[in-house]
Formats: structure tokens, C-alpha cells, sequence
């Protein structure tokens, strides 16, 4: 099966695919506490 996809829309599922590659990686890093900060400031947004 193949599925058409405009370019605009293609770029972005790719930039949604590779942020959460990033916040992976980052996420890989942080300690218990720097991870209560980031979810502390992503929750007051």
C-alpha cells in the first residue's frame, strides 16, 4: 500500500517524529529532579 502525501504535510510528521527523538535523547540525561522542572514548566504553559 502506498500513501501520497503533499510535501508541507510530509514536513511536518517528520519534524514531530524528530522532536520526539530529541526530547528522547535530552530526556535520556536529565536526573529525577531536572525532570519534575521541565514537566513543572510545561504544565504552566
Amino acid at each position: 500500500m502506498v500513501i501520497s502525501l503533499d510535501d508541507e504535510r510530509l514536513t511536518k510528521k517528520v519534524r514531530g517524529v524528530m522532536s520526539i527523538e530529541l526530547l528522547s535523547t535530552i530526556f535520556d540525561n536529565f536526573t529525577p529532579e531536572q525532570i519534575e522542572m521541565f514537566n513543572a514548566v510545561v504544565e504552566g504553559r
